[in-house]
């Protein structure tokens, strides 16, 4: 008989963007950016977040205070391995 591994994640960072409260205009800009969860969000560098289309510097601090609140930060290196 095999031992079965379950993969560890924090659930913070499968929710969507729209747990952060963001303002509809900052949620659009990264939704429109194909960033629908926490974990894709935290994963940019603030340089890479301030290079999508459509932002400015007001979404831009809107964001990395809403990320402040939830005591979250860019530029996180997310590694997981799947193993059965």
């Amino acid at each position: 008989m095999f031992k079965k591994k379950f993969l560890k994640i924090n659930p913070i960072l499968i929710r969507s963007v729209d747990n952060l409260e963001l303002s509809i205009i900052a949620s659009n800009i990264l939704k429109k950016n194909n960033i629908f969860l926490i974990g894709d969000l935290i994963k940019l560098s603030e340089i890479n977040l301030f290079k999508l289309k459509n932002m400015n510097k007001l979404v831009f601090l809107e964001i990395l205070d809403a990320l402040k609140n939830k005591k979250l930060n860019l530029n996180v290196k997310i590694e997981y391995e799947i193993q059965f």
